[in-house]
């Protein structure tokens, strides 16, 4: 199994800065409390290493240490709420329209492997990446719509 990054609804009245720590995996949990499978989405690691350039272009908040960082936290925690939620919405809208003209069989060019002199290569569904991503679309647009937010958990 490879290493995936957790895209999680959450309620704003939920809201805690320290709810980051009270997270547990298989299954996902806040507390005692497993998190519905329509509140979050896991995304391929490769996946969001490919397109990690444009989630850079958000402000987001990183509530360890308590400061506004660009893009996600890759090896930990990112909260995207506000105005942020919308970047990202057309982010991610506009990353669907590109794929939606891909072949069935998406194979994308990987990180540089210095050892052996070249890049991998990713190999992905193109129906399964583009539910993954109409899910996370779909969780901000919950998010904006009921003044929620999402949190990002890295790897």
């Amino acid at each position: 199994m490879g290493l995936n990054h957790n895209f999680l609804y959450l309620n704003s009245d939920k809201y805690f800065d320290e709810i980051y720590k009270k997270i547990h995996y298989n299954p996902l949990r806040i507390g005692d409390n497993i998190i519905l499978e329509v509140d979050y989405v896991n995304i391929q690691d490769d996946i969001i290493v490919y397109f990690f350039d444009y989630f850079m272009w958000l402000k987001l908040y990183n509530p360890c240490t308590k400061k506004y960082v660009d893009g996600l936290c890759y090896h930990g925690v990112t909260t995207i709420f506000n105005d942020t939620l919308v970047q990202l919405k057309r982010i991610i809208n506009g990353l669907l329209i590109v794929f939606s003209n891909a072949p069935n069989m998406i194979k994308l060019r990987g990180s540089y492997i210095i050892s052996d002199n070249y890049y991998e290569k990713i190999y992905i569904e193109k129906e399964k990446m583009m539910k993954k991503f109409n899910k996370l679309n779909n969780l901000i647009e919950k998010a904006i719509d009921e003044s929620g937010y999402i949190l990002h958990l890295g790897i």
